[in-house]
């Protein structure tokens, strides 16, 4: 009887699980110093996302405590309004310099802001949106807080802060949310330093990139004193 070799072909599958079945078999310790290393990394990082969501929570919680308990004693009338405010604003720079990563770290700046600036005082309140920005230039608030604290300067009559402030959103957050609102804001300072050209140029940025802005009204009516001022000033 003539005796034949029988050849087993093997898909592409089956040949790369023989493959990797034969790397174990003859290196079984660095297989199990590779399993045991990705294993413990595995666990690194879950546990550290754990910690962290957990810090984070507890973070918030004392945020939350914080605030709480100065509304109530502001709503309650009891005691020093101005003792109570620093003591609150004392509280949350602990929390934010024991704070590493996350809301409070990210935003506590600009929470103290707007507690100061809820009570008028307009300094202490730049002071602290400034130092946002300064901390979190990358965030979505940071040009909301540069705004604000446009608005504060003029509020107090220190035009010329406000109008670097603005010029600086222009500038370093083009692809803002209010950027129309800059726009008319410096077109406004341009129109009170009497500089009518430039603020004609800026209530057009705003028209023609901004159509649907709610500015858009209140910048047209602003060009419209533009025209006569001109034709005054010609005359004159």
């Amino acid at each position: 009887m003539e005796l034949r070799n029988v050849e087993i072909k093997r898909n592409f599958i089956e040949r790369t699980l023989m493959s990797i079945k034969d790397y174990v078999r003859n290196n079984k310790k660095v297989v199990i110093y590779s399993t045991v290393s990705v294993l413990t990394i595995i666990i690194i990082v879950v546990s550290g996302i754990i910690y962290y969501q957990t810090e984070e929570q507890n973070e918030l919680a004392e945020l939350e405590q914080i605030l709480y308990e100065y509304k109530v004693n502001n709503e309650s009338k009891e005691g020093d309004e101005s003792k109570s405010l620093k003591k609150t604003i004392d509280r949350l720079k602990n929390l934010i310099n024991s704070s590493y990563w996350g809301f409070v770290n990210n935003n506590g700046y600009y929470i103290i802001a707007d507690l100061y600036q809820s009570e008028n005082m307009v300094r202490e309140a730049n002071e602290y949106f400034l130092k946002f920005v300064k901390e979190s230039p990358k965030s979505f608030f940071a040009p909301l807080a540069l705004k604000q604290a446009g608005i504060l300067y003029e509020n107090i009559g220190e035009y010329d802060e406000a109008f670097k402030i603005y010029q600086r959103v222009e500038k370093e957050y083009r692809d803002s949310i209010i950027l129309d609102e800059i726009y008319y804001n410096i077109g406004r300072l341009y129109q009170n330093k009497g500089r009518l050209l430039k603020a004609r140029e800026y209530y057009n940025k705003l028209i023609i990139q901004y159509p649907q802005s709610i500015f858009i009204e209140k910048a047209k009516n602003r060009m419209f004193l533009l025209g006569y001022l001109e034709k005054r000033k010609i005359k004159m």
